[in-house]
């Protein structure tokens, strides 16, 4: 999500997301992650997950399966 750490409008739009989302009993994946500090701003917005290169770039089917056993690229407990 490119922005968020700067800018206040995405930063909302995002909360607001995550909120309607949550509301409605929905998992949410935040896309685009590539800085740390967006990592931590979509924790506090309570995200489930979230992708982007900051993970990963694209790769082969093996290396992700290995990425989703890794519990340090969680963003938050489902």
């Amino acid at each position: 999500m490119s922005g968020i750490e700067r800018d206040r409008n995405k930063a909302q739009l995002v909360q607001g997301i995550v909120s309607l989302a949550e509301s409605l009993d929905l998992v949410v994946v935040v896309e685009g992650l590539e800085h740390p500090s967006q990592v931590e701003q979509v924790r506090a917005m309570r995200a489930h997950y979230g992708q982007g290169y900051l993970f990963s770039r694209p790769a082969a089917p093996e290396r992700i399966l290995a990425l989703l056993q890794d519990p340090s690229v969680l963003i938050a407990a489902a």
